[in-house]
C-alpha cells in the first residue's frame, strides 16, 4: 500500500490569540464561520452593563480585525444570539435562530434572523409556541433545498421539549414537529442526514430530588424528511454526561461528540472523557472511542467536520486545583483516531488571578488551520467577560513549528533531503516495525529516541548505542493516533518527526 501525503496551503498561516469589547460592557462569542476573507460570527453583549442583551454579529480580517460589528435589540426585551456553533451558512447568507425575552409581554419566542456578509440583517421571522407562552430558539441548520431547519424548545407539563420547524429559503415556515421524553431535553444540535431527514442532539437532564445527584445523558432523535419520528439513541451512562453535539460524515453516518461521566466529582460535577460516536442512519453504533483522562467538567461545545474527513472538537475543561477552565480543540480522522489535542488559554492562572477560558464553537479557515471563538475573564481584574478569539494553525499551533512543547518537523522517507530535521522514519502512517534513521553524526554523550503522544507523555525511551543510525520500534501495542519521535545527543536536540499508528 503506498501512502501519499500532500499540504496544500491556500495562503499565509494567521496566528492570534485575543478579546474584544465592541460595546464596552461584557461580550461572549458563541458561533464563528471560516469564510473567503477572514471570519464571520455571532455574539451576545449588552448595550450596558445593567441593561437589555443584544444579539450581535461580527465579521473579521484574517489577521483577527473587526471590520463590522451590529447590534440587535431593542429595549424592554433579551435578544439572545442561541446555543454554542448555532450559526449556520447557506450560499452567501448567514442563519440564525435564537430568542427573545420580551419583559413586557411576560412571554419568549423564536426569531430566525438572516444576515448578509457584512453582518446585516437581511430579514427575520418569529414564530411562537401553538399551545405555550414560551418558545427557546437554540440552534439550526441550512437544508438541501435552500432552506433551514430550526431547532428549539417548548414547554408541556413543565418539561422541555424540542421543537423542528423547517423553512424556505426565506425562513417561512413549512412544517414543525415536536418531540420529547419523560425528562426535560434540551435541544442542542441538529444536521440534515443523507437520506434528508435529519437528526436531533440533545441534553436530556433526568428528574433528581432534592440534594440528589444530577444526571443527564446525550440523545440522539432520527427523523424522516418530514420530522416524523423515526428512533431515539441515549448514549449516556451512569452518571452526568454532557450534551451530543453532531456532524454528518463522508460516508452519510452521523458523529456525536459527548463528554461521558465515569465518577463523580460533586453533586454537580463529574469527572468526564471525551467521547466519540459514530451512527449509522438506523441507529446503530458503528464506532465508540473515549480518550484521555478522566477531568473535572470536562465539557463538548461543538464540532465540525473538515473537506479530507477528519473531525474537529472543542470544548473547556475545569483543569487545575482552583477547578477554572481552559478552552481545548481535539481533532481526530475518519477513525475517530486522535491526531491532537491542544489546551488554550487567554488568561493563564495563578494564586491571584483565577482566569476562565471557554471555548463554544470551532471552524476550519482558509489557511488550513482552525479559528475558534468563546469568551474569558479574569476573576476579579477583569470582569466581566470578553468575547476571546483564536487563530491557530492545522496542528493547533498557536505559533509557527510548536508540538505540545516538543520540536518537530514533517518526516518522509529515508533519502528525502527535505523531510525530517536530522530524522527520518519509514513507513509513515504504520502498523508493525517502523524505522528511524538519522545521518551520521558525533556519537559521544548519551542518545536517546523518545516516543511520545499527542498529549505530550512519554511512551517509550530508547538508548542508542555507539553511532548507530538508524532505531527500529515495534509500535503494534501503540492505540492509534500521532506520535513523535524525538532525538537527542545529552542535552542537545537532534532531530524529530512525527508518525501516525493506524
Amino acid at each position: 500500500m503506498l501512502v501519499c501525503i500532500t499540504r496544500h496551503i491556500h495562503s499565509q498561516s494567521f496566528y492570534f490569540n485575543d478579546i474584544y469589547n465592541p460595546n464596552n460592557t461584557w461580550a461572549a462569542g458563541l458561533s464563528i464561520i471560516g469564510i473567503d476573507t477572514g471570519y464571520f460570527g455571532c455574539a451576545i453583549s449588552s448595550d450596558s452593563i445593567t441593561t437589555n442583551y443584544n444579539t450581535c454579529t461580527f465579521v473579521m480580517s484574517e489577521s483577527g480585525k473587526i471590520l463590522h460589528w451590529n447590534n440587535f435589540g431593542r429595549w424592554g426585551a433579551h435578544y439572545f444570539a442561541g446555543d454554542e456553533g448555532a450559526l449556520a451558512k447557506n450560499n452567501n447568507h448567514f442563519g440564525l435562530f435564537t430568542s427573545v425575552e420580551d419583559g413586557t409581554l411576560e412571554t419568549s419566542y423564536g426569531i430566525f434572523f438572516k444576515f448578509d456578509q457584512y453582518g446585516d440583517s437581511i430579514l427575520t421571522r418569529t414564530f411562537f409556541d401553538e399551545t405555550d407562552t414560551f418558545l427557546i430558539g437554540r440552534t439550526c441548520t441550512a437544508t438541501n433545498d435552500g432552506g433551514f431547519a430550526l431547532l428549539g424548545n417548548n414547554y408541556r407539563d413543565g418539561l422541555a421539549d424540542l421543537l423542528l420547524i423547517k423553512t424556505d429559503s426565506n425562513g417561512n415556515e413549512q412544517w414543525r414537529q415536536q418531540y420529547g421524553t419523560d425528562s426535560s431535553d434540551w435541544a442542542k444540535s441538529v444536521i440534515q442526514t443523507a437520506d434528508n431527514g435529519f437528526a436531533l442532539g440533545t441534553w436530556t437532564r433526568l428528574n433528581a430530588g432534592v440534594y440528589q445527584r444530577v444526571t443527564a445523558d446525550p440523545l440522539v432523535f432520527k427523523t424522516d424528511s418530514l420530522g416524523n419520528l423515526e428512533w431515539t439513541l441515549n448514549l449516556g451512562g451512569p452518571v452526568m454526561d454532557d450534551q451530543a453535539v453532531l456532524c454528518p460524515t463522508q460516508d452519510s453516518c452521523i458523529m456525536v461528540a459527548t463528554t461521558i461521566g465515569d465518577s463523580m466529582f460533586s453533586i454537580e460535577y463529574a469527572y468526564a472523557k471525551v467521547n466519540l460516536i459514530k451512527i449509522d442512519l438506523q441507529g446503530n453504533v458503528i464506532l465508540n472511542k473515549k480518550y484521555g483522562a478522566s477531568m473535572v467538567k470536562n465539557s463538548i461545545s461543538n464540532l465540525s467536520i473538515l473537506e479530507n474527513g477528519d473531525i474537529i472538537c472543542c470544548g473547556y475543561v475545569k483543569y487545575s486545583i482552583y477547578l477554572n477552565p481552559a478552552g481545548w480543540l481535539f481533532r481526530f480522522n475518519s477513525d475517530g483516531d486522535s491526531l491532537w489535542y491542544r489546551e488554550y488559554w487567554y488568561y493563564p492562572e495563578d494564586p491571584n488571578n483565577h482566569g476562565r477560558n471557554y471555548l463554544n464553537d470551532v471552524s476550519a479557515t482558509n489557511d488550513n488551520g482552525f479559528i475558534a471563538v468563546g469568551y474569558a475573564y479574569a476573576s476579579p481584574s477583569d470582569y466581566p467577560e470578553k468575547m476571546w478569539v483564536l487563530k491557530v494553525d492545522s496542528a493547533g499551533c498557536e505559533i509557527a513549528d510548536c508540538w505540545v512543547g516538543i520540536e518537530e518537523e514533517e518526516t518522509g522517507r529515508p533519502g528525502d533531503k527535505e523531510t525530517g530535521r536530522g530524522l527520518e522514519i519509514w513507513p509513515n502512517p504504520a502498523r508493525g516495525i517502523v524505522d528511524c534513521r538519522w545521518s551520521i553524526f558525533d556519537g559521544r554523550g548519551d542518545v536517546v529516541l523518545m516516543i511520545y503522544d499527542v498529549f505530550g507523555r512519554e511512551v517509550a525511551e530508547i538508548k542508542v548505542p555507539g553511532k548507530q543510525d538508524q532505531v527500529q520500534i515495534n509500535v503494534e501495542s501503540y492505540p492509534p493516533g500521532v506520535y513523535i519521535a524525538v532525538l537527542r545527543n545529552g542535552g542537545d536536540f537532534l532531530g524529530s518527526g512525527k508518525f501516525v499508528v493506524r
